[in-house]
């Protein structure tokens, strides 16, 4: 027993080391997603150097080397849990024509059952729905939402980057961009509330990192939108799949810069992703919002055949709430790691 201890003690710290090293590669970054189970893990091992005590005081250095990394970890998606302070209050008064509703969906390109989403989408009866992956099949699949939504801007592709935008409010000044890679779209847009307030809508789904692939596309890609959005004169609300989870650097970097709070803080998880695996579960699709909103509701609904959980939220447009939500500002370090990324991503381009 004392070598199972040992080994999963050491397990769990290289784990924990592992996305501390400034490198740029998947297989390095990508041990930062699954924080909670890297600390149930060490929790674990710990109740077990608690239960065979005996060789506990043989291995001090290392129990203590556990505790403080289990810590670390739980000081990483601790802000994602009820005990925190919320970015975003919540919201008081209705105010019914400044409230804004996204249901969003990795609909999962190979996934065919179109007639679920049609029918959640119904139910769900969101102002905009906003899908991620989305091929021809899909976007012929999901085309009786046009009766209820007569605004929209579609991007189906066959390479898992298409993206249809359906809204219920209008919308205007719409662009499809392709930001760093020539097949990999985002929506740009916005939209007017029924009161006639316009909100800027940034509809984004960056390459996701693989284990011999570099993360520095996905970043330059959050890096630009935020840079974008910390120009903009207009509340700002952001959807989609980032392919990186809540507590990552490039997140909090992405939140810092745009000046964008995050729903999920001081909430909950709300994991999306994976859909299939309960075991291998992180927060991969989110919502941001500029000061300017209070939350209505979020929440993650039910599996209907993705490996990504559908996600939906209401948020209302209140001024005068701004005060009470958490106001970010880029310090001038963040805006130097900014500029490095996207530095790296240009010379990773011409090295290709």
């Amino acid at each position: 027993m004392k070598k199972v201890l040992i080994g999963f003690s050491l397990f769990g710290l290289l784990l924990t080391l592992l996305p501390l090293i400034p490198l740029q590669y998947g297989l390095i970054r990508m041990w930062s997603y699954p924080r909670l189970q890297i600390a149930v893990l060490m929790g674990i091992t710990l109740v077990g150097w608690a239960f065979f005590h005996r060789h506990a005081s043989q291995h001090m250095w290392l129990i203590v080397a556990v505790v403080a990394a289990t810590v670390y970890q739980l000081t990483k998606f601790l802000p994602y849990t009820f005990v925190w302070k919320p970015e975003i209050v919540d919201t008081k008064t209705r105010i019914k024509d400044q409230e804004i509703s996204i249901l969003f969906y990795n609909v999962y390109m190979y996934n065919q059952n179109t007639t679920a989403f049609i029918n959640l989408a119904k139910e769900v009866d969101a102002d905009l729905v906003l899908m991620a992956e989305n091929d021809e099949f899909w976007r012929k699949g999901t085309a009786p939402l046009y009766a209820d939504y007569p605004y929209k801007v579609e991007v189906p592709l066959p390479n898992t980057y298409g993206m249809c935008l359906y809204s219920k409010l209008p919308l205007s000044q719409t662009k499809v961009k392709f930001l760093v890679e020539p097949d990999i779209p985002s929506i740009h847009t916005i939209v007017t509330l029924p009161s006639g307030q316009p909100v800027r809508l940034y509809c984004i789904h960056p390459e996701p990192p693989g284990p011999s692939k570099s993360t520095k596309d996905r970043d330059a890609e959050l890096v630009i939108v935020a840079k974008d959005i910390a120009k903009e004169k207009l509340p700002v609300l952001v959807a989609g799949d980032l392919n990186d989870v809540a507590w990552s650097s490039t997140t909090k970097l992405f939140g810092e810069i745009s000046q964008c709070n995050d729903p999920r803080v001081g909430r909950g998880l709300f994991s999306t992703f994976n859909a299939k695996y309960p075991i291998f579960r992180w927060p991969l699709d989110h919502f941001f919002a500029s000061k300017e909103f209070t939350l209505n509701d979020i929440k993650r609904l039910p599996k209907i055949g993705s490996d990504h959980f559908p996600i939906f939220t209401r948020l209302t447009y209140n001024p005068a709430s701004a005060a009470l939500n958490k106001t970010k500002q880029a310090e001038k370090a963040d805006l130097e790691k900014a500029e490095e990324k996207l530095k790296e991503e240009k010379k990773e381009d011409q090295q290709q």
